[in-house]
């Protein structure tokens, strides 16, 4: 046959019901399409689940050595590999109050530039000067980036403000604050730093910026933001043990299965054919055909569901998850072809009356 006959035939079979598409492309959207949308959850989930772990201070570690923290050396772990952002604290000497609450001290410390970049992601406005106070004492002061709050010591400009809720577990120490940037010289009472992905010989380094720190010390000088959280969140850990990570052998499997089946049911037709002067060539580019036409807008037609399944609720750019769930589809569409195949080449003409009994 030459390739417009084998065309003709291939969709003369899908026009009238011989090839049953409806029925294999809903087979192939439940199976493949669901293990598709069923790992891009666990995977949104598990993004979710870190996302909310760091942004509950999972991440921050803070070494305390009241008077013996060197400030620079502090500030300079935000450079290391590991370390997203790192800075030294201390009580100020001076208590700043306002006159909105002329009776009240607000307790104020003294950081190192970097500091606030620990508690907030919110980039910071190059050569910008001011303090920053906590969400709690700025909703009550109604001060915000860019405002000026008035001070016992005189107007001050407000370069932001960082989230402190005592309600998820968190160290009230800043949960009513104000920092005060001052340059990274001299001694401080600790050094905070966010590590992440967390990382315990990372974690260690914080120790260096304590004079005459042991490196084999115990954790005792050592403490987490947020107690109440777990001690780690290893997100590569949690994606490479997730309960759908054979996700696309298992989806092979299952369309092999299916290409296999859907083909075997049709062997009394394809040994007729063959009978009739079909060559197997021929049979076999009818039959790949014919998945093919069927194959394709069934794939279209997954695409939107992974992607939603893929970008909902997910706090990460979405490449990396839609990448597995179409390698699934993919893996699916590989394995329908691979059993259409083996049903195709073993089926023989020599068989048909054997198929004709046992139809």
């Amino acid at each position: 046959m030459k390739g417009r006959e084998i065309g003709r035939e291939a969709v003369r079979d899908i026009l009238s019901g011989t090839a049953n598409a409806t029925l294999l492309t809903c087979i192939f959207l439940a199976l493949v399409g669901g293990l598709a949308i069923a790992d891009a959850r666990v995977l949104v989930n598990t993004m979710d689940e870190a996302a909310r772990w760091r942004a509950g201070g999972g991440a921050i570690v803070i070494m305390n050595a009241p008077g013996k923290i060197d400030g620079a050396a502090c500030a300079a772990l935000r450079d290391t590999a590991g370390i997203r952002a790192s800075g030294a604290i201390r009580p100020s000497p001076t208590s700043l109050s306002t006159p909105a609450m002329p009776s009240t001290a607000v307790t104020t410390w003294d950081v190192t530039p970097g500091f606030p970049a620990v508690l907030t992601t919110a980039p910071a406005t190059p050569g910008e000067t001011g303090l920053w106070l906590s969400e709690a004492l700025a909703q009550d002061l109604n001060r915000y980036h860019g405002a000026t709050l008035a001070t016992t010591h005189g107007p001050a400009p407000v370069a932001g403000t960082f989230p402190m809720p005592e309600e998820d577990g968190r160290l009230p120490t800043l949960a009513y604050a104000i920092l005060a940037p001052v340059t990274a010289t001299g001694r401080f009472d600790a050094c905070w730093a966010e590590v992440w992905p967390p990382d315990p010989m990372r974690r260690d380094l914080l120790r260096t910026t304590a004079y005459g720190a042991d490196a084999d010390a115990s954790d005792s000088g050592l403490a987490r933001l947020n107690p109440s959280l777990a001690a780690d969140y290893d997100t590569g850990h949690a994606i490479r043990n997730r309960i759908t990570r054979l996700s696309p052998a298992l989806a092979l499997l299952l369309a092999w299965i299916l290409g296999l089946l859907a083909s075997r049911i049709r062997r009394l037709e394809m040994a007729s054919n063959l009978h009739a002067g079909m060559t197997p060539r021929a049979l076999l580019g009818v039959h790949c055909l014919q998945v093919a036409l069927w194959l394709i807008p069934t794939i279209l037609i997954a695409l939107p569901a992974t992607i939603w399944a893929a970008t909902a609720g997910n706090p990460s750019p979405p490449g990396t998850v839609l990448t597995r769930e179409w390698t699934i589809l993919a893996a699916g569409a590989v394995g329908l072809l691979l059993g259409t195949l083996a049903a195709v080449a073993t089926t023989k003409e020599a068989h048909l009356f054997r198929y004709y009994k046992t139809r």
